[in-house]
C-alpha cells in the first residue's frame, strides 16, 4: 500500500448527494361566482290585430253589462227602457231606437211630450207617443195621445194618481241589442257576463303567473 505525503493515507474521494428538487404546488385559482342578477321579464306585446280584437271583445262585454245592468236597475229608480219597435214616431223616434223614459205623475204631463204608457186598447202594450191633450174629467185623467208619422189619435184615460213614462233619453239604432234581454234573460245575461269576465281575469292571472320568464328566480 503506498503511502502519500506525510505518511497521511491517499484522500478518499467524497460524493456528494445530489440536490433534491422540491415542488412547490402552485396557486389554486378560486373562481367566485358572480351575482346573479334577477331579470325582470318585460311583458310580451300584442299583435296588432290581437290588440284590436282584445279591444272590441272588452268594449262589448263592457257594453252589453252596462245594458244589461241597465235593465236590471233601472225599473227600481222609476226608469224603464223601450226598444221602439215601429215607425209610428218617426222622424223623431225610429225603429231599433232606444228610448229611457221616467215614471212621472200622470197630472204633470203637458200636450207635446213623448210619453210611454199602456194602451188599453192593445192590451196594455206599450206605446210611446206624443201628447195631444190632457183633460181632467171626474175621477179620471182623459189623454189624447197620438204618434207623429199616424194619423189616427189614441183616447185612454188614468186615475189622477196614476204615473205615466216621460221620454228623457234616447240612444239611436242601440234598441235591437236590448230587446232579447227582457227579463228572466236579463238575469241570465248578467250572471254569464259577470261570471264570463271573473273567469277572463282569473285565467290571465294564472297565465300571467306561469309564463317562462317569471317562472326563474
Amino acid at each position: 500500500m503506498t503511502s502519500g505525503l506525510l505518511g497521511l493515507p491517499p484522500p478518499t474521494n467524497v460524493v456528494a448527494p445530489a440536490a433534491t428538487s422540491v415542488v412547490v404546488p402552485a396557486a389554486t385559482s378560486v373562481v367566485v361566482p358572480a351575482a346573479t342578477a334577477r331579470v325582470t321579464p318585460r311583458r310580451p306585446s300584442l299583435p296588432g290585430l290581437e290588440r284590436i280584437r282584445v279591444a272590441v271583445v272588452g268594449a262589448t262585454v263592457v257594453f252589453v253589462a252596462a245594458l244589461t245592468l241597465a235593465l236590471v236597475v233601472a225599473p227600481a229608480f222609476g226608469y224603464r227602457v223601450v226598444t221602439i219597435r215601429s215607425g209610428s214616431m218617426t222622424p223623431a223616434l225610429r225603429v231599433g231606437d232606444l228610448v229611457v223614459s221616467r215614471q212621472v205623475d200622470a197630472r204633470s204631463a203637458t200636450p207635446g211630450q213623448i210619453v210611454t204608457f199602456r194602451d188599453p186598447y192593445l192590451g196594455q202594450q206599450l206605446v210611446t207617443h206624443r201628447v195631444v191633450s190632457v183633460s181632467a174629467t171626474g175621477t179620471r185623467l182623459r189623454f189624447v195621445t197620438k204618434g207623429d208619422a199616424n194619423t189616427v189619435a189614441e183616447h185612454w184615460s188614468i186615475p189622477p194618481t196614476g204615473t205615466i213614462g216621460r221620454v228623457v233619453w234616447q240612444i239611436p239604432s242601440v234598441g235591437w241589442l236590448v230587446a232579447p234581454l227582457t227579463p228572466p234573460a236579463c238575469w241570465v245575461v248578467a250572471i254569464s257576463v259577470v261570471a264570463a269576465s271573473t273567469t277572463a281575469l282569473v285565467l290571465r292571472r294564472i297565465w300571467r303567473k306561469d309564463a317562462p320568464g317569471r317562472r326563474a328566480s
